[in-house]
């Protein structure tokens, strides 16, 4: 595949410019199969009903021709069509030949170096300097440096033929000399020293499987908690609860909530404790009646979205929605109508506990 040549500024040629579409794309669309073809811009008329399939409208082609040769852009040599200045941006056929057969015999040269490679023929020529100065070299600056002390050092050990003469010492100091057993090296080594487990600094390590039982746990807990509380909202025509749906997605939206609730725990908080107070912002979310957590039925995911907002929710007592929103930002800094929404608030506040009261 070769591609054709185009000056950038070609749409601005007066010749260019006066061309309608047909004639336009008939002119494209003979650059392009004179290239493909390699016969510098010359073709046959004969060759017009090929070109002419590329039009929208093929019965126009003739037109588009006396067009284009108006224009200027083509000229009639006798039973041939020749493109005007085609030489002067296109690749001749001569140069593409030689191009092509100097492209051969790189590729022809790569091939023969491929061969030679894995037959390994010439492999004494390439290599019989080289190998003489590389082991001399090598040798000459090896030898003295690298003692038999440092061999032994940084030698592997070899697992099949231990050492019966090797004793194990005893340590009872914080740091440990000897070397671990996956790292190279032997007793020697002082850069492989290890602090015991029985150090004061050595804190316990929770397993990642254990860290994650955990926290599968405590969003059981709360799911337990939003679960009762949903089927005690939610009911059926015959008034039985509604189950919950719980997939891997649900498992994961209460195991993050545990996460969030134990990381964001006050100081003189436990994890337990944190944990409860998850599970009752759990039940409190599924009686909220702001607009968007109905529409959503209160699903487990606007739950964990919105864990920071429901959660001062439930340390202040106060349930925000969209309508106390815009009542709290119209009364302003307006004393009378603080004092009205607070009161109101409080009167809301006793109407929910009393419902609360009578739920249990």
């Amino acid at each position: 595949m070769s591609w054709i040549k185009i000056d950038d500024g070609y749409m601005g040629n007066r010749k260019i410019i006066g061309l309608k579409d047909n004639e336009f794309r008939l002119w494209h669309a003979a650059l392009a199969e004179c290239n493909k073809q390699a016969n510098d811009g010359v073709f046959p008329k004969t060759m017009l009903k090929i070109i002419f399939g590329y039009l929208e409208r093929p019965k126009t082609g003739l037109a588009c021709t006396q067009a284009l040769v108006k224009a200027g852009l083509w000229e009639v040599d006798g039973s041939n069509i020749k493109i005007r200045n085609y030489l002067k941006y296109q690749t001749s056929s001569s140069e593409r030949k030689r191009l092509n057969a100097a492209a051969a015999k790189r590729m022809q040269k790569h091939r023969d170096n491929h061969i030679s490679r894995l037959t390994g023929e010439g492999k004494e020529k390439c290599y019989s300097v080289t190998d003489t100065v590389t082991n001399a070299v090598t040798n000459a600056v090896t030898s003295p440096v690298v003692t038999p002390e440092v061999r032994t050092v940084f030698a592997p050990p070899d697992p099949t033929r231990p050492d019966p003469t090797t004793k194990k010492e005893e340590f009872t100091g914080q740091v440990q000399t000897a070397p671990r057993s996956d790292l190279p090296g032997t007793d020697l080594q002082q850069g492989f020293a290890l602090q015991l487990a029985n150090s004061p600094e050595t804190k316990p390590v929770r397993s990642r499987a254990a860290k994650q039982a955990r926290q599968v746990t405590n969003g059981a807990r709360i799911f337990q908690a939003y679960l009762e509380a949903f089927g005690s909202v939610y009911r059926n025509a015959s008034g039985e609860p509604v189950a919950v749906t719980r997939d891997s997605r649900t498992n994961t939206h209460f195991a993050r909530i545990a996460v969030m609730a134990i990381e964001g725990r006050p100081p003189d908080m436990s994890e337990d404790q944190a944990i409860e107070e998850a599970s009752e912002v759990a039940r409190r979310y599924v009686r909220h009646n702001d607009a968007m957590y109905v529409r959503a039925q209160h699903s487990p995911s606007l739950l964990e979205m919105h864990w920071h907002k429901l959660l001062t929710e439930t340390r202040t007592g106060r349930q925000v929605t969209a309508r106390s929103a815009r009542e709290k930002e119209r009364i302003g800094g307006n004393r009378l109508l603080e004092l009205a929404a607070r009161m109101k608030e409080d009167e809301d506040k006793h109407k929910r506990d009393a419902i609360e009261v009578d739920d249990k």
